[in-house]
């Protein structure tokens, strides 16, 4: 954990009480309360990850320009949240998924608890359709994986979350664009065959999301994430992985615990507002 005076200054500087980004991150705090309270109900099992895992451990609350949450679940747990959480979330969220909300390209291994009555815009933003654009919780597929070499994993890692994302968001008409559109569908197939092929010859020891969203540096030691315990996050006590340490180094690597320079303490979305019924805030 950072030093407390650092911690207040830093939350003075980016998210002090009353700000447009604390009250976003209330609601996101909100909408983390609801999840947790369902799978509390329902005895499944998740925990925090990501920047959301970080800022519990290094701030022990929401890194203080961030913007979003993240949790991760293994398959099963996921597959349940998906039948309970319409029946158990109460009429302020609404659970996105790649049924729930198809124009949403939800895609593989991940879907989205937003919050009713507010909006997230990112840099990717398709406005020629229609989703649901609430501030969201993101709540990956944590899948079996096994140890393969490194620069294996990364590269097909690569390979396999590239040629999937090129679909994700409409792309400008250029030459490259065109050869891609052709190419990434062979590539996308014959990558994942190749992958599957790799996940037979080895015992599947460790996690990771699956490699359309996978976005760590190697996967982590199922005993490094389960059972998992428990950390406080903005005065709420959620899950985490069993060695949160573990965890962290195989997402961002030994030097979490350094702040990035200024420059880089970038929010993921372009326009939030936490009440689309009072006003607009421009953060």
């Amino acid at each position: 954990m950072i030093d407390e005076a650092l911690q207040q200054q830093l939350r003075e500087q980016y998210n002090p009480e009353g700000s447009a980004r604390w009250e976003v991150q209330q609601r996101l705090l909100e909408t983390l309360v609801a999840f947790d309270e369902v799978c509390r109900a329902e005895g499944l099992t998740y925990f925090l990850d990501y920047g959301t895992l970080l800022g519990a451990f290094r701030h022990r609350g929401f890194i203080p320009w961030d913007d979003d949450v993240d949790v991760s679940m293994p398959s099963v747990d996921f597959k349940k949240f998906q039948q309970v959480a319409p029946e158990r979330l109460d009429d302020r969220f609404f659970l996105q998924t790649k049924k729930s909300d198809k124009a949403a390209r939800m895609g593989h291994g991940l879907m989205k608890v937003r919050r009713n009555g507010t909006l997230s815009i990112n840099r990717a933003s398709d406005f020629h359709v229609t989703f649901h654009r609430g501030i969201s919780i993101d709540i990956f597929e944590s899948v079996p994986t096994p140890a393969v070499r490194r620069p294996f994993f990364r590269w097909m890692n690569r390979r396999i979350g590239k040629s999937f994302g090129f679909f994700a968001y409409p792309k400008p008409i250029s030459f490259a664009n065109i050869v891609r559109f052709f190419w990434f569908p062979v590539e996308y197939v014959l990558m994942k065959g190749i992958w599957k092929l790799a996940c037979t010859m080895r015992p599947k020891d460790r996690e990771a999301g699956t490699m359309e969203r996978n976005d760590i540096k190697y996967p982590t030691l199922t005993t490094d994430l389960y059972p998992t315990g428990e950390l406080t996050f903005e005065g709420h006590t959620f899950c985490v992985p069993h060695n949160v340490e573990a965890r962290l180094t195989s997402i961002y690597g030994k030097d979490y615990m350094t702040l990035p320079p200024e420059d880089k303490r970038k929010m993921h979305a372009v326009f939030m507002c936490p009440d689309t019924s009072r006003e607009y805030t421009i953060l």
